[in-house]
């Protein structure tokens, strides 16, 4: 098993570094500088495809679908972890008062950007809701689409495959 990790930001890739010294056997792990509209590897490459916390800050989200479908083997799995916003319940008010007011605030004074901790919410608002991004999954081949609600709907987890 060989398992690569792309990503286009260098303090990223750094980051990624880090986190695996801590594995004692990592002859098997590559980190790449790469572009998920153009990733560097051939096509039907993989047996499992998997991003989390970052699809929804690409804008075309479906062209990515489209080159991790490209991308797998058939039969090959694509697995989506994302932030949400609960569909409903009591949860709903108080998180959206949290994310959208408390969170910045201790991002800003943890940090000093308050920018990005007000991105984050409006981009988990602008993502598509789970019915629709599983429709735009199986726009793009997948099939056996499917998603499971986490943490009471504040993350998704997206699960389809490539026909073969």
């Amino acid at each position: 098993v060989s398992i690569f990790g792309v990503d286009f930001s260098p303090n990223m890739l750094m980051s990624a570094k880090n986190k695996i010294k801590s594995i004692s056997d990592r002859s098997n792990i590559y980190l790449l500088a790469g572009n998920a509209f153009n990733l560097p590897f051939k096509e039907e490459t993989f047996d499992a495809i998997t991003i989390a916390f970052g699809i929804r800050n690409i804008c075309d989200k479906l062209s990515v679908l489209k080159v991790f479908y490209d991308s797998l083997k058939s039969g090959g799995m694509l697995l989506v972890l994302e932030l949400a916003t609960p569909q409903k319940g009591f949860l709903l008010s108080s998180y959206l008062f949290y994310f959208e007011k408390t969170l910045p605030l201790i991002g800003w004074f943890l940090s000093k950007n308050l920018k990005a901790y007000q991105y984050l919410p409006s981009s988990v608002a602008k993502f598509p809701d789970p019915k629709s991004f599983a429709a735009m999954m199986r726009s793009a081949g997948f099939i056996n689409v499917r998603w499971k609600s986490l943490t009471m709907g504040i993350a998704n987890l997206h699960v389809g495959y490539k026909s073969g």
